[in-house]
């Protein structure tokens, strides 16, 4: 693969990266689901490097929907996605699926792979948003650091080297 061609699906990935983490940070602003359609069309040529058909048609589903917005009520629809985000993570009558790296793994909050997640944000410079109030694990977090990770990727790049993180 060509340096040019690298570079291009490291900034589609950076995208999808940025898009996923703001679904995850918090129930998904007005602005956003607008954008939404313009912003998925990165993810169909990667979907295409995909090795698993069952991802690349979650990929085409998910793209499939996007598409779909402009022809939908959009505060309706954010309405309904608002209340997905809140039955998954912060319902109140169910144990919610806290998305982080820890309670995936282990069961717990702010364990062992917080910290391990934490020990490489630090190697490479990077701390979380302090206005952010989750732990460090989770996946908007997760999600971000490699978006920043790609954009480093591909600073290197352009620069003509391989780099050392965080330098």
């Amino acid at each position: 693969m060509d340096f040019r061609a690298l570079s291009q699906l490291l900034q589609k990935q950076q995208i999808i990266y940025v898009f996923l983490q703001g679904i995850y940070e918090s129930e998904i602003p007005r602005n956003l689901i607008a954008e939404m359609p313009q912003k998925m069309k990165p993810l169909l040529a990667v979907a295409d490097t995909l090795s698993s058909a069952e991802s690349k048609k979650a990929v085409k589903e998910l793209v499939g929907f996007t598409d779909s917005i402009p022809s939908q009520d959009v505060d309706i629809l954010q309405t309904m996605l608002a209340a997905d985000y809140a039955r998954l993570f912060l319902s109140i009558y169910k144990a919610p699926a806290h998305p982080s790296e820890s309670t995936y793994r282990d069961g717990t909050m702010m364990q062992y792979y917080r910290d391990e997640v934490l020990k490489t944000y630090w190697s490479f410079g990077v701390s979380a948003k302090k206005e952010f109030t989750e732990p460090e694990d989770h996946i908007a977090t997760e999600l971000s650091f490699m978006a920043y990770l790609c954009q480093k990727a591909n600073d290197a790049l352009s620069s003509g080297g391989a780099g050392r993180h965080g330098k």
